[in-house]
């Protein structure tokens, strides 16, 4: 009598002809599944990992990360600041107080409603051809918020 092998049975021989068992099976398949996940971990960390300098640092290292995208930390220049709210742009500068470095930002977004000169921010883009920062996302720092509050003083009457 003849034996019939349905594409099935093929599928689940190795190539010397030995069928797995259906633990064997699963142990592939669970292997499978853990290098799929460990493979799709390591692509999303190596394409959202970047850089986090101070203007001062990436001045140093501008012609190295060109065209890295990067996040920058800076304070924004007095005075620098153009928006223009048709088309939606603001241009203005960022420095660091202890180098004295300037770097020019443009940011296409809305104009944050606590954008103030001095103000502390995070900008995230990369550097154009023509040496300013084009910036996809604009944080500000609210330094009101998290300072501590003057100490009230308890006196006793006597």
């Amino acid at each position: 009598m003849a034996r019939v092998i349905s594409s099935r049975d093929r599928l689940l021989e190795t190539p010397s002809g030995v069928r797995l068992s259906s633990r064997m099976q699963l142990t592939l398949v669970g292997l499978a599944a853990i290098a799929l996940v460990i493979f799709l971990i390591v692509r999303a960390t190596v394409q959202t990992s970047m850089y986090y300098l101070t203007v001062e640092e990436f001045a140093a290292r501008q012609d190295s990360l060109t065209s890295q995208r990067v996040r920058l930390n800076g304070l924004v220049v007095p005075d620098s600041e153009q928006w223009n709210a048709t088309a939606t742009r603001l241009d203005f500068q960022l420095y660091e107080v202890e180098g004295g470095t300037v770097l020019p930002v443009v940011y296409h977004g809305p104009r944050p409603d606590n954008f103030r000169p001095g103000t502390s921010a995070i900008v995230e883009g990369s550097l154009d051809a023509d040496g300013r920062f084009v910036a996809d996302s604009l944080l500000l720092k609210c330094p009101s918020r998290y300072e501590e509050g003057p100490e009230e003083i308890y006196m006793e009457a006597a």
